[in-house]
């Protein structure tokens, strides 16, 4: 597998999988706030539909994140490809802090059983200036073969 990052390229066994995570912080997104985004890869079950995966990943979170609440669930889709996508909104309280985390997340499956999976968390409520920034950089991906990246649904 031909694995190409921001750095560079790195050649794998072919049965390696890509469970890479991007980590961005943020600043002067929304009102200013400073905010996470998280990019995270994954790979679904055989035959499991984009939401049955949303589903089972929520259940289990919710087990290991109690104060986890979903407060919105929508079809959408990312980039100028259109891809499907799952559009969620998670409140949950840190455990050390005691202090809500706002996230809204966007899912889509791409070839394959692939999943790709888009995470702004805030420490404050999205304000709509954040939620504008976010559909924004959503709208602004780019899959690096839109014509045999995307998986039928």
């Amino acid at each position: 597998m031909r694995y190409t990052m921001q750095e560079g390229v790195l050649v794998l066994p072919e049965k390696s999988a890509d469970q890479t995570v991007n980590i961005f912080q943020v600043s002067g997104v929304g009102k200013g706030e400073v905010c996470n985004i998280v990019v995270n890869r994954d790979t679904c079950e055989a035959d499991e539909s984009l939401e049955a995966y949303v589903g089972r990943q929520l259940k289990l979170l919710g087990r290991s994140l109690r104060s986890m609440k979903e407060v919105a669930r929508r079809e959408t889709t990312i980039g100028a490809a259109k891809i499907p996508a799952i559009a969620i909104e998670i409140h949950s309280k840190d455990a050390g802090t005691g202090r809500t985390q706002y996230q809204m997340q966007a899912l889509c499956k791409l070839a394959g059983r692939s999943v790709l999976l888009f995470t702004l968390t805030s420490p404050s409520p999205p304000s709509e200036a954040l939620r504008a920034d976010w559909q924004r950089i959503l709208s602004s991906f780019s899959p690096h073969d839109a014509s045999e990246g995307l998986a039928s649904s």
